[in-house]
């Protein structure tokens, strides 16, 4: 038997590291979560307030994805929602994916999409959504499934088939099942992202208006307080109109109108500094194949064709691999396979440019075969997949550091008029 010393200096290890868990424990509930993400304010979603509706009507300035998710959340605490959107076409027909797409051929013999959304340079590329932008969604839209589904979608248990170096990283669910509890993903395109939001203000939410217009200004309150009154539109035919508001938001997206004009001239002065940036010259280029349904069983993936990601080989710091791959199945039977990197001229136009990018990448030796064999399969098949090739920059990403000035109080910025992401760090 131990000496009863060293039982109570086991006892008291044991009672030290029991409380360390519990305290640990409620840190991370009671602390960091609700701190550092939004899952404590989840439940809140789609909910009105308690003490009723504010009075008025708020301003969502700009209608791409931010401003959409930011009205349908103002559209619980407001008696209205008023988005100004500049351009005509997403507001008369941008609810809709459209059946059959505009390609045009260009010198070197590929096809290129003619963008609809001339104001978004990344409107063919897939976007990853990861399982908390799912919930949001699902929160704020309960027919979002119903949605996803007349997109020729369904909702994927969140696998990034990450491949770092060549060394494939573990997914933590090994389920493919979307109704086993395990996180749900998304892999869309902005095009199907983007109109399916749209479609979903559209025909759930009443309170809420769309209209085509641009926003020149902002309007400080008469009463000298410091708030703003509301905003200057410009219709198309350039008369001028103000429109007031109880709420203003920027979501006017990379143009930034509050910080490079909005503010200022409402009287609101902003530091020049307030904007950190940097350019990282990352180019792109995505190839959108749609594979027939009679293809679909013949095409070699390990889990057969269904939505998600289905390759993801990043950049690799350690090495200087500046260059990454990066393959989706997503809506309306889409495969798209998307080469890029920092400081490239590498911008593959055709299937066999893609799998000499792959091929040349490091770690590409640790590539699992079947990657190769769909490459060629897709090459077999391209009269029927018919390609088109959309090339795109991220252009400079910045912050804009809105925290460090005096802002109106009725005022806030979302999305990209805040803080312009490096979409692969």
């Amino acid at each position: 038997m131990l000496p009863r010393q060293v039982n109570l200096a086991l006892i008291g290890v044991a009672t030290t590291l029991a409380a360390w868990s519990v305290w640990v424990k409620l840190q991370r509930r009671y602390a960091f979560v609700p701190k550092f993400t939004i899952l404590a304010d989840l439940p809140n979603l789609g909910k009105r307030r308690k003490d009723g509706k504010f009075r008025g009507r708020a301003i969502v300035c700009g209608g791409s994805v931010a401003g959409l998710l930011t009205a349908a959340v103002c559209a619980n605490h407001f008696e209205s929602v008023l988005i100004i959107e500049p351009e005509e076409w997403a507001n008369q027909h941008g609810h809709a994916i459209p059946e059959n797409r505009e390609l045009k051929e260009v010198n070197n013999g590929y096809f290129t999409p003619v963008s609809l959304r001339t104001r978004v340079s990344q409107y063919w590329v897939v976007h990853f959504l990861e399982p908390p932008v799912y919930m949001v969604l699902n929160g704020l839209f309960p027919t979002l499934r119903n949605e996803l589904g007349r997109c020729g979608y369904r909702p994927n248990v969140l696998k990034i088939k990450l491949r770092y170096g060549g060394v494939y990283v573990e997914d933590p669910f090994l389920t493919n099942d979307p109704d086993s509890g395990a996180p749900l993903s998304l892999s869309l395109t902005r095009d199907a992202y983007e109109t399916m939001l749209r479609r979903l203000v559209k025909t759930t939410l009443g309170n809420v208006e769309i209209r085509t217009a641009t926003v020149t200004g902002f309007k400080s309150a008469e009463d000298g307080s410091n708030m703003l009154r509301g905003v200057t539109l410009r219709d198309a035919d350039g008369n001028e109109k103000d429109e007031y508001a109880a709420f203003v938001v920027d979501a006017t997206g990379p143009s930034q109108l509050a910080f490079t004009k909005g503010l200022n001239r409402a009287g609101f002065p902003l530091p020049a500094d307030l904007r950190a940036e940097y350019d990282p010259h990352m180019r792109y280029t995505t190839s959108t194949w749609t594979v027939p349904p009679h293809l679909h069983d013949l095409v070699p993936m390990p889990w057969g064709y269904q939505p998600g990601v289905l390759y993801n080989h990043p950049p690799d710091q350690t090495t200087g691999e500046r260059r990454a791959f990066y393959g989706s199945v997503v809506e309306h039977d889409q495969m798209q396979l998307t080469c890029g990197g920092w400081d490239i001229d590498d911008h593959p136009h055709s299937i066999g440019e893609i799998r000499t990018f792959v091929q040349t990448l490091n770690g590409s030796d640790q590539a699992p075969r079947w990657i190769f064999d769909l490459f060629d399969f897709l090459e077999e098949h391209q009269d029927e997949c018919k390609p088109f090739y959309a090339d795109a920059a991220a252009g400079t990403l910045n912050w804009v550091q809105y925290h460090n000035a005096k802002l109106p109080t009725n005022f806030a910025a979302v999305g990209d008029s805040v803080m312009k992401l490096n979409p692969v760090y």
